[in-house]
């Protein structure tokens, strides 16, 4: 790849560099052809004056002298009659092989000017010929070599040196461009195979190589993140699956077992599908819940953004659980400020949280207790928070309450699998909020759940 990328970038230059010669030639030629014949132009105008003002012989001294001047056989200059017989002109010994005859030079009118170009064999130029017609009837030919040619081959031979130089130059250059340019992606492929051999650990390091480079390396590593992370839920899942449903299942087959093998009557066979059923109805509750867990914090479902009414759901799971609070003795209170701005995320994921943390509540809260429910508009957010004066959780334990599957000393002896908190965790942060806990033994418990206002949610989109 890296030396394509050099040859591709060292043709690419060649070509440029070829295009700009040749319109530099064009240009050149075009450049001196003109100035020379403007050149010859003043010549023939300034015979011609010498020629009408002296005679014929003053012009015939002056075209020998110019010539000698500019080298006769550089330069050529003919005075003509008007039957074209030469009457004056330079040494026209070095110009015996070219052809100084005069096609078409009678059909000039006087005053009329005509250039011509003719080849010159022995040195392998050009002439270039001015002809005009005087006032007179005769005719004037003023000649000099195309001074174009030498000029635009000097050009060229200096433009391939300097070529020559820039593009080995370039190359090198390019060669360690290149490679240095490559050397991220040379990372991310060498990391790639990595991961192919089951290396999911490795991450590209930036190397300050560009910002696309760099670009490219975050993405890279952000990807490995989002890999990694499912890979881990998938083994987090795995582990759960097969650790919390050995239980359920034994005891599902010990039933069955005990059931077959005792012969008893078919009340008592009734009586053990009835349990049977239960416990398969706790296993689809507690793997659906995992896989609930897993998706939101993988981000595999993504949760439908909107404008969520807080003071509803929370009016609503106020009258849902308040039969439960009167049937155990429970004061539960509903606290809302008149005004509560809507929240951005999934109603049914906000109607979740709360209707788990408010179970949770009710759990771990005796007789005559208190367990009640705010919210209050925060900075850019709103916090919900469910208070209970339950029995509180240990300092020690505050950090892996949203653990899967933990459960403290106080929860072992009621039902649940401890997959509810957990279940709050994720889907806060699938809403883009946050959830937090602070609880003293013997006092009670607070959990906060922060969701972000619906004008964030607008801002951002």
């Amino acid at each position: 790849m890296r030396l394509r990328l050099t040859l591709c970038y060292a043709l690419l230059f060649v070509a440029v560099a070829l295009v700009l010669l040749y319109t530099e030639t064009v240009t050149l030629r075009r450049h001196f052809a003109e100035a020379q014949d403007d050149a010859l132009l003043a010549d023939v105008r300034q015979f011609s004056a010498l020629y009408h003002e002296f005679g014929l012989q003053a012009l015939a001294g002056d075209l020998r002298r110019a010539a000698e001047a500019r080298g006769t056989e550089n330069a050529v200059m003919v005075f003509r009659r008007s039957n074209l017989a030469v009457a004056a002109s330079s040494p026209l010994e070095p110009w015996q092989d070219v052809s100084l005859d005069t096609p078409g030079l009678a059909e000039l009118q006087p005053g009329d000017v005509r250039f011509r170009t003719l080849p010159v064999p022995d040195l392998h130029l050009s002439l270039r010929l001015a002809e005009a017609c005087l006032d007179d009837g005769n005719y004037l030919q003023v000649g000099q070599v195309e001074t174009a040619a030498p000029a635009v081959h000097h050009y060229q031979r200096l433009f391939f040196w300097v070529l020559g130089g820039t593009l080995v130059l370039g190359v090198g250059l390019g060669w360690l461009l290149i490679g240095r340019a490559m050397a991220g992606v040379e990372r991310v492929t060498q990391t790639a195979a990595g991961i192919g051999l089951g290396d999911l650990t490795s991450r590209v390091p930036r190397l300050g190589r560009g910002r696309e480079i760099d670009t490219l390396v975050d993405a890279f590593n952000a990807m490995l993140d989002r890999i990694g992370t499912l890979v881990r839920e998938l083994r987090e899942v795995t582990d759960n699956i097969a650790h919390d449903l050995r239980s359920p299942l034994t005891r599902i087959r010990g039933l069955m077992e005990t059931v077959t093998l005792s012969g008893e009557s078919l009340e008592s066979y009734r009586e053990a599908r009835g349990q049977v059923i239960e416990e398969c109805d706790r296993l689809v509750v507690l793997i659906n819940t995992m896989l609930d867990i897993a998706e939101a914090n993988a981000g595999l479902k993504k949760p439908q953004r909107e404008a969520v009414d807080l003071r509803s759901v929370l009016a609503e799971a106020h009258e849902l659980f308040e039969p439960v609070a009167e049937e155990r003795g429970i004061c539960f209170q509903l606290e809302l400020p008149e005004t509560l701005p809507a929240v951005a995320g999934d109603r049914r994921h906000v109607q979740r949280m709360v209707a788990n943390l408010l179970d949770n509540a009710f759990k771990f809260t005796a007789a005559g207790g208190q367990v009640s429910i705010a919210a209050n508009p925060v900075a850019a957010s709103v916090e919900i928070a469910v208070a209970d004066t339950g029995c509180g959780i240990p300092v020690a334990n505050l950090p892996q309450v949203f653990d899967r599957f933990f459960r403290g000393e106080a929860s072992r002896t009621t039902p649940g699998n401890g997959l509810g908190l957990a279940l709050v965790q994720a889907l806060a942060h699938a809403c883009g909020g946050e959830v937090s806990v602070e609880s003293e033994v013997g006092k009670g418990s607070c959990f906060s759940v922060r969701l972000p206002l619906a004008v964030t949610m607008q801002q951002e989109k």
